[in-house]
Order: C-alpha cells, then sequence, then structure tokens
C-alpha cells in the first residue's frame, strides 16, 4: 500500500514539474454571464402572459353579462322575500327566469308536476316536488301557507335561480 501511495505522489509531482516547465501563466476566467431581459423570449412570454390576463378579463365580462337575468330575479325575490310582492310571484321570476336560460319553446307551456319536476332537475338541493300541493294551493286557490313553507318556497326559489344549469 506504501508502494501505491508512493507511486501516485511520484506521478503527480512528475505532472506538476511538467506543467511548472511550460510557464502557462495564471489561469484565465471567463466574463460573468449577465442576467438581463434583452433576450427575444421574455418579450414573448410576458406578451403570452398578458394576452393570458385579457382572455380571463375577457371571459369573466361575457359571464358577468351572460347572468345578469340571475342577479335581476334574485333581486326581485328580495321584494317577495321582504313582502313587497306577494308569494306567487317567486313563480313568476321562475318561470321567467327558466324561460331566459332554457327558451320559451321549452318551458313556456310547462306547469304543476312536469314543471316542479323540470325546476328540481335543473338545479341540485332544491325541492319543488316536495312542496306540490301547498305551491298548487298557493297558486289555484290564493291560500297562503304557513310561514314554514312560504320559506321553504322563498329558499328553494333563490337556491333554483343561483344554481340552475343553462341548457
Amino acid at each position: 500500500m506504501n508502494m501505491m501511495v508512493r507511486q501516485d505522489t511520484l506521478a503527480t509531482d512528475s505532472l506538476a514539474q511538467i506543467a511548472a516547465g511550460l510557464k502557462l501563466g495564471p489561469l484565465q476566467e471567463p466574463e460573468a454571464v449577465s442576467f438581463t431581459f434583452e433576450t427575444i423570449g421574455w418579450p414573448i412570454l410576458g406578451g403570452l402572459g398578458l394576452l393570458g390576463i385579457v382572455v380571463l378579463v375577457v371571459l369573466q365580462v361575457r359571464a358577468y353579462h351572460k347572468n345578469r337575468y340571475r342577479r335581476e330575479a334574485l333581486a326581485e325575490l328580495e321584494n317577495v322575500a321582504s313582502g313587497k310582492r306577494p308569494l306567487f310571484y317567486s313563480f313568476v321570476l321562475l318561470k321567467r327566469t327558466a324561460m331566459h336560460a332554457y327558451g320559451r319553446d321549452t318551458v313556456g307551456q310547462m306547469y304543476g308536476k312536469s314543471w316542479y319536476t323540470f325546476l328540481d332537475k335543473k338545479a341540485q338541493g332544491v325541492g319543488f316536488m316536495a312542496l306540490e300541493e301547498r305551491i298548487d294551493r298557493l297558486i289555484y286557490q290564493d291560500e297562503l301557507p304557513e310561514e314554514q313553507v312560504k320559506t321553504a318556497i322563498i329558499t328553494n326559489t333563490k337556491k333554483w335561480i343561483k344554481d340552475h344549469a343553462t341548457r
């Protein structure tokens, strides 16, 4: 083992002696690479980022305008909830909102059980079928329901207007 170490040392020493004999001078280091945004990739990346932001803003504005009918219906529903409008007006709002979302041909002729089933299918978590009898009495016999049913009707109407799936 001592012999090996000694040979490695001799080989290294002889290389050092050879390099010293060449008189190469000091080691030349390259200049530091500057980090700037002057390359073409950065403007392209910035342009793509800006384009992405513009597209997102345009989509948000379109969605906002597209859902204007929902906001207007919810504002009118607040008049029903506060007592400024009669309770049956909530069904006028539902019909108007559904016609806007699904078209007059699809919704215009619906009433009764088929109408309540349609409402329940188009939004999750609403239960107009469970209130069918009380709603029919309200609409056709002008019989005001108890406060609990009134609250359920307004809550379901609000949830349907907010959450119904469009086409």
